[in-house]
């Protein structure tokens, strides 16, 4: 459960306080719907330098009111960030540009908070970027045909095609891991033969 403990639709976030042109918040209901909120960085202009900030963490304070989310800006006006709700084409664009994801967690949340889950965008060959592509594939890709765009992308080295000890293709086995991380994560569902689809509640 992912919500503040006693109170729902509310949820503290936060990510790493680096340069980004992008910031992911995912924020999993009681019932287990995961929202995400895909924030252009340029868009919150000086909101952004107002968001509280510590342990080199940049802190989102979210608010769900039935349908309309609000990130509560020290100081300011609570922003209505409904509109960037699933809203993936900053993540599609067509320069290279980096984003950040917070995990759906509460600030007291150690070893589960920042994983291998803090670049996005452009880059195909993480986990953020497999996400991204099942999106902009209508919601579901066969793993083939991951693997195909991810080969095409120009991001492996040769070390990724390498085999790793249990015979298994470093980057096929990396991809792998990624889709079952998203699945854990609940965005994701493995729908069987190898097709993935992005979970809807």
């Amino acid at each position: 459960m992912n919500e503040l403990d006693g109170h729902p639709n509310k949820w503290f976030l936060g990510m790493a306080d680096e340069p980004t042109d992008v910031a992911v918040l995912l924020c999993r209901s009681r019932s287990g719907k995961v929202y995400d909120l895909v924030l252009p960085v340029p868009a919150l202009g000086r909101r952004w330098a107002l968001l509280s900030r510590s342990g080199g963490q940049v802190k989102f304070n979210v608010r769900k009111d039935v349908t309309v989310f609000l990130l509560l800006v020290p100081g300011n006006q609570a922003l209505d960030v409904t509109q960037y709700l699933s809203h993936y084409e900053p993540l599609v664009i067509s320069r290279p540009q980096q984003a950040s994801s917070a995990l759906t967690t509460n600030s007291s949340t150690k070893s589960e908070r920042q994983p291998s889950m803090s670049t996005f965008g452009q880059k195909k060959y993480s986990v953020q970027g497999v996400y991204g592509m099942i999106v902009s594939h209508g919601g579901e890709m066969y793993l083939d045909g991951i693997y195909r765009e991810v080969e095409r992308s120009g991001e492996l080295t040769m070390h990724d095609e390498d085999d790793n000890p249990t015979g298994a293709t470093c980057y096929k086995h990396n991809i792998r891991d990624y889709l079952q991380q998203l699945k854990r994560d609940g965005r994701l569902e493995n729908v069987g033969h190898g097709l993935w689809r992005v979970c809807t509640q």
